[in-house]
């Protein structure tokens, strides 16, 4: 059931006029601001979750959104504080039309407008990842529409610092979520919130999240499971250019490392689609980063900010701001896996092919070949093209391109299979729930288990056939999905048990 809203508070030169929107740790209402006078929205904390650590939150919520309000595309903070009452407000820009979420569900959204709003949002993102924030919740229902159309990212609520020490994900929205944030030990970096930019492009083209099947189940174990072993699926419109498939399938890869490496190359891509379609090419709005002049530091990658500037680059053109983007986006720490530098597109040659599927395997830059030692290298190259090819993959495999539909996908999903657990037994006693099951091969070097109920939540690891579990309450319903995982990565199909 949906809760009620608290009343609106009362503060100083403002005016409440009505609700406009609930969450789980807060209120959003329309004000009419005294002076300047204009409509404000302004996010209030529930009063049943105001402690130090929510406050502590919505400051950190604040400061994150107050960093990066002077882009186009993220809504603008006005102001934050605290309410006669106690509760944390923020103040922020009024965005009136609908936002993307419930926009998508009720029209066909033009190919070109997504392509626009796609590119607009990258551009956010890449300019919040500059500033060293991850935002960690993009979705269409977080993407607020101003009057005059333009869209505004918000609720960075979650959002993380990029070089925290501490990026396991929190809070996070099912169906947009990347895989990595289902593991055992989930993570985040900047190639996570390419994930989740992908899934929104995808929803705002077929109206859906990636992963959710229309009368199906899409409970949230269900979605999980999707997402963690089946491709992208296609979009289902008969306008959807293969280009603009392909683009989507490597932005939401199973793999983070065979994703574009950061938003702003997925904004290129996504220009790179306009361009073939002969639509206008939307300009890239993203945070001027420089290195600093390393005279003596203790970082010779450290980074300084300039104003935001427009980039109305050639598609498939390395620029110097990818370089330099690089050193802030790929910084090495032993909690946050650096992302792989792919060769530039003008190295590649062809726009489609540089910011299309990605190879298996990416090394250096190559060097330009004149056509004469072309001609006289490809026959030594195919030889040992079959010879890496075996030495490498095994007999009868070779490495191929990333995909454009399923196959990228099932490769990596497609390792040694798995044998699924059985002969699961579970009993109860009140909140603990004890569960054991039997492997039938020798393969699996563990096993992952989430409660059914709740499974974003209440989840674990195990190195043994077994697992207890509290339940959140004694009205839980007492079932856990196990998986079991081998070594290289290949995990079974996931067995649901329960206490009878």
């Amino acid at each position: 059931m949906t809760r009620p809203p608290a009343a609106p508070p009362e503060l100083p030169g403002y005016r409440p006029i009505r609700h406009l929107g609930s969450g789980g740790f807060a209120d959003v209402f329309l004000y009419q601001q005294d002076l300047p006078h204009r409509e404000v929205a302004v996010k209030v904390l529930l009063e049943s979750v105001v402690n130090s650590e929510s406050r502590q939150r919505f400051v950190a919520e604040a400061n994150a959104m107050a960093r990066l309000s002077a882009h186009p595309s993220i809504v603008t903070i006005h102001f934050a504080g605290i309410a006669p009452d106690g509760r944390p407000c923020l103040v922020m820009e009024y965005c009136p039309r609908p936002n993307l979420g419930i926009r998508m569900r009720k029209e066909r959204i033009d190919l070109a407008e997504v392509l626009r709003i796609g590119v607009r949002l990258a551009s956010a993102v890449e300019t919040a990842h500059r500033a060293g924030i991850l935002h960690r919740d993009i979705k269409p229902a977080n993407v607020l529409v101003t009057a005059y159309n333009w869209p505004k990212l918000t609720d960075f609520g979650i959002a993380a610092q990029i070089e925290s020490h501490s990026l396991e994900a929190e809070g996070m929205s099912v169906p947009w979520s990347a895989p990595e944030l289902f593991a055992p030990v989930p993570q985040s970096d900047v190639r996570t919130d390419v994930w989740s930019l992908g899934a929104t492009v995808y929803g705002l083209l077929a109206g859906r999240s990636p992963f959710e099947v229309r009368g199906g189940n899409n409970s949230a174990a269900s979605l999980i499971g999707r997402i963690e072993r089946q491709p992208v699926p296609a979009t289902g419109r008969d306008d959807m250019p293969d280009l603009l498939q392909q683009t989507l399938a490597r932005s939401m890869h199973k793999r983070a490392e065979a994703r574009y490496r950061n938003a702003y190359d997925f904004a290129r891509a996504l220009r790179v689609v306009e361009a073939d379609l002969g639509l206008p090419q939307t300009p890239i709005e993203v945070l001027d980063t420089v290195h600093e002049q390393h005279s003596g530091g203790d970082d010779p990658a450290a980074t300084h900010v300039r104003p935001v500037v427009t980039i109305n680059d050639e598609p498939g053109l390395q620029l110097a701001e990818d370089s330099t983007g690089r050193s802030v986006l790929a910084r090495d720490t032993p909690h946050r896996p650096v992302a792989p530098q792919y060769p530039s597109p003008d190295d590649l040659g062809g726009t489609a092919q540089a910011l299309g599927p990605v190879p298996e395997s990416t090394g250096t830059h190559p060097r330009r070949l004149t056509v004469p030692i072309v001609l006289g290298l490809v026959g030594a190259l195919l030889v040992a093209a079959v010879v890496a090819s075996v030495v490498l993959w095994g007999p009868g495999a070779a490495p191929q391109a990333e995909p454009s539909s399923a196959t990228s996908d099932s490769r990596v999903i497609r390792q040694r299979p798995i044998a699924p657990p059985n002969e699961g037994r579970c009993t109860r006693d009140g909140r603990e729930l004890r569960c054991t099951w039997v492997q039938p091969d020798d393969d699996a070097a563990g096993w992952t288990w989430r409660l059914v109920a709740d499974p974003q939540k209440v989840f674990g690891s195990v190195d043994e056939p077994k697992a207890t579990v509290t339940l959140p309450d004694e009205s839980t319903a007492p079932c856990i999905s196990v998986v079991a995982y081998g070594e290289s990565g290949s995990t079974s199909q996931p067995v649901t048990m329960c206490a009878s």
